[in-house]
């Protein structure tokens, strides 16, 4: 019985181990306190990268496109920024959890005069940001 559980754990550490090591697209693989973070290309664009923490795709940014949105609710994020800067030349938001940053990056570079804070628990998020996702290095100053 002891010989069937360990070798089952070495043939499916095995598998496991191939299959990440052989990933399609895959950028980076960083391991951190809180995920495995992974960044890849899409099929057929590798200026297209998604940020993946554990199995769970948390962004998709352009490098090429600062303006690239490809969830719904960046547009809506978006939207209420913009209507924000209508009441105020400044207009401030918070974003709790940073991911690939694509919300910030985007007020960042098309709306230089918002202020957007992120609160983000994993320092190693923002560093993979920042080398894989092209986060500029002054963000989050």
């Amino acid at each position: 019985y002891l010989f069937s559980v360990v070798l089952g754990g070495v043939v499916g550490g095995f598998i496991l181990g191939v299959r990440s090591g052989r990933e399609e697209g895959l950028v980076a693989q960083v391991e951190s306190n809180y995920y495995t973070i992974k960044v890849t290309h899409a099929e057929g664009n590798p200026r297209i990268r998604k940020l993946t923490l554990d199995h769970l795709v948390h962004s998709s940014v352009n490098l090429d496109d600062p303006s690239y949105l490809y969830y719904a609710h960046e547009h809506i994020q978006m939207e209420f920024l913009q209507l924000a800067r209508e009441a105020s030349p400044g207009p401030r938001a918070l974003v709790i959890g940073g991911g690939g940053y694509t919300f910030p990056r985007y007020a960042q570079e098309l709306m230089p005069e918002s202020h957007v804070d992120v609160v983000e628990i994993d320092p190693k998020v923002t560093e993979v940001a920042h080398t894989y996702l092209d986060l500029r290095e002054d963000y989050p100053n």
